[in-house]
Order: C-alpha cells, then structure tokens, then sequence
C-alpha cells in the first residue's frame, strides 16, 4: 500500500546494503518479501471494497454523464449548471 511505500523503501535499501557487505542473510529476504505481500494483499482487499457509485436514471444529469465525465478528465475545473434535483451532485 501506499501508506508502507516509504518504510519498504527505507528498508530495501539497507538491506541492499547488507548484501553488498556481506552481511544479510535469507531470512531478512524473506521477512521483506513476505511484508511486500502483506501489503499488497492489503491494498487488494481495499480496491475490492471500494464502493460502486450509482445513477438513477430519473435524473436529468444522468443523460450526460459521458459529456461530464469526459470533461472532467480533460479540464482541471468543471462547473456542472442544473435544476434543484437535477442530478449535479451525483
């Protein structure tokens, strides 16, 4: 996971530099590996319980969500103009 990026780093590089020294052994590299995995499962577990955003159909914006999404991609600012109940925050 993100949150684990820096200390993985920190800690592959000093054990980069036990290798070069002579000094690390199997199980430090295998300790690292299995807290790589750790992390990734982590991460996975975490994307599979992200939410799924709906849009009812019944609303006006729904109709251009391509358009908006589109926009929103291309442009650093979008400002979305409707009705009260249009949609726009969803």
């Amino acid at each position: 996971m993100g949150r684990d990026r820096h200390r993985l780093r920190g800690r592959v590089r000093s054990i980069d530099a036990a290798i070069r020294h002579g000094k690390a052994d199997g199980e430090v590299l295998r300790l690292l590996k299995q807290e790589i995995e750790q992390s990734a499962a982590l991460c996975k577990r975490r994307r599979g319980a992200l939410p799924k955003p709906t849009f009812p159909a019944d609303l006006p914006v729904v109709a251009r969500r391509e358009e908006i999404a589109a926009a929103i991609q291309a442009h650093q600012v979008v400002v979305i103009c409707g009705e009260t109940g249009s949609g726009k925050t969803t």
